[in-house]
């Protein structure tokens, strides 16, 4: 347990990393600071996934200045594959700010590709459901967000999303999956997506072939 910082589990600087048939199971933060990334934290370099379980994972703040991203994975500006792994009850709460992504978070020029995964009641929302309309909760499974003039990519196929839920007592974007920025271009393509949650009206594209 750790008060504040990125990667409970790994924390990777501009590297090449790979996990295979790996587990990452109930990594947990203190409640007093910002945390990302609640199993791996990835900034720049190239990160492989496959085959691997992320459950109970859990980044919590209670204090009003911070914010929590990516429950189980967070990468920013990086390669990042994740392929045939299952990503179980994580979760990112905050009290008062932003909170995105209760399983993965990308950031910035991340290029992202999920495929043949299974998202299953992962969480994103506000500790005692308080927030103000301008602060973030959503991305119960998925959150990706790239900055003004960022180009990056989300590429999701043959995954399942299972009674995932993003929930703030405002009106603000929710959804299953929260994707933000001009420049991001997302694709999904034989995805199902079943149980609660929120719809959102970002950019977002859902392609078929």
């Amino acid at each position: 347990t750790l008060a504040s910082g990125s990667g409970l589990g790994v924390n990777l600087a501009s590297s090449e990393a790979v996990f295979l048939n790996c587990r990452f199971e109930r990594n947990r933060n203190s409640l007093t600071g910002s945390f990302n990334g609640g199993a791996i934290y990835a900034s720049g370099g190239v990160l492989a996934v496959t085959n691997c379980v992320f459950a109970g994972n859990v980044l919590s703040c209670a204090a009003d200045n911070c914010d929590t991203y990516g429950g189980a994975i967070y990468a920013s500006g990086a390669r990042v594959s994740i392929a045939d792994s299952e990503f179980r009850s994580n979760r990112v709460y905050v009290h008062f700010k932003t909170t995105i992504g209760g399983a993965l978070y990308f950031s910035g020029a991340t290029q992202a590709e999920v495929v043949r995964c299974l998202f299953s009641t992962n969480t994103a929302g506000h500790l005692n459901g308080y927030s103000q309309q301008r602060f973030v909760a959503g991305g119960a499974a998925i959150g990706a967000v790239a900055g003004a003039n960022v180009a990056g990519s989300l590429q999701v196929a043959d995954c399942q999303f299972i009674g995932n839920a993003a929930h703030s007592s405002q009106t603000v974007p929710r959804g299953i999956v929260f994707v933000s920025g001009a420049l991001l271009k997302a694709e999904f393509e034989r995805c199902s997506f079943i149980g609660s949650g929120h719809s959102s009206n970002n950019d977002i594209k859902f392609a078929s072939r």
